[in-house]
């Protein structure tokens, strides 16, 4: 049971919060039923994910045996059976798929069919080819924020949408990067053959590319917002560019390979994040003030 729960990677689940991302920009995760339905798509979405990561895992299992800390996952050290990985895999999608249809969510369902579809693409096609491979692990991540406003029923607006899938090409482009810098740095290491296929600078190209699309879709969002209280959305634009600096950073350095593990190990970005949170929070409970300094009328 405890190879079978590694080889879910509940680490990572934390990439599946971002279906709280449209509850949280309308300003209404803590609406009961928002609440309810946003917490229903987390666990959906997990349970989808780690279904594609037992499949993954056991089509890399032999490659992941020839890497120095991949050869410890459960498939691939044979802590867990290749059928207990297949049918616990076949078990969580089709669970993911009804859940959705359950609670009379459709267009919810449609988002994790697709979400796994293209899951499927990439693990047997996609990850083999450079670019294609880092715009349908982006595209996954995009999946993820408009699930959350398909399971609740809030409406994306555009500047959002930027962010979330400029959020998403900067996140999936730096982890590239950092993994060619750490393959670079070992050269004996084994790694996946894709990576020799970018360069530093294309990869760097990219990630700073969405980067700067992603600060300025949030700064567009903060200012048009119209349900907060503009002063404190703008200037929570300003703990924002503090994240992406900050995970910038750590892209540079080579240790973004894991997004899930800057989330965890990097305090600046936390400190960063809870600043962001609690303006967020004041410009949801304090009252627009006409007059504000950011008044856009």
């Amino acid at each position: 049971m405890r190879s079978l729960i590694q080889a879910l990677r509940p680490r990572q689940w934390v990439k599946n919060l971002l279906v709280f991302a449209v509850p949280l920009a309308a300003a209404r995760i803590f609406e009961p039923q928002v609440l309810l339905d946003t917490l229903i798509a987390f666990a959906v979405f997990c349970a989808a994910s780690s279904s594609v990561y037992l499949v993954n895992d056991l089509l890399d299992r032999e490659s992941d045996r020839l890497h120095p800390t991949k050869r410890f996952r459960a498939i691939a050290s044979g802590r867990l059976s290749p059928g207990a990985a297949w049918t616990t895999a076949a078990l969580l999608a089709c669970a993911s798929i009804a859940v959705p249809f359950a609670i009379h969510r459709p267009g919810f369902a449609s988002i994790i069919i697709a979400y796994l579809a293209l899951q499927l693409l990439y693990v047997f096609w996609a990850k083999h080819h450079e670019i294609v491979d880092v715009l349908s692990i982006a595209a996954g991540f995009c999946l993820r924020g408009v699930a959350g406003a398909a399971a609740t029923g809030i409406a994306v607006t555009e500047w959002f949408m930027l962010v979330i899938a400029a959020g998403s090409l900067f996140v999936v482009a730096g982890k590239r990067f950092s993994e060619l810098l750490s393959a670079k740095r070992n050269p004996d290491a084994h790694t996946r053959s894709t990576l020799l296929l970018y360069s530093e600078s294309f990869l760097r190209f990219v990630w700073t590319l969405a980067g700067s699309a992603l600060v300025l879709g949030y700064a567009l969002w903060a200012f048009q917002i119209k349900s907060m209280n503009p002063t404190f959305t703008v200037l929570s634009a300003v703990p924002f560019l503090a994240i992406v600096l900050y995970y910038a950073a750590d892209i540079d350095a080579g240790r973004a390979e894991g997004p899930e593990e800057v989330v965890f190990r990097d305090r600046r970005v936390q400190v960063a994040g809870l600043l962001r949170l609690v303006l967020f929070v004041l410009a949801t409970a304090v009252p627009a003030d006409p007059a504000g300094v950011f008044s856009l009328q």
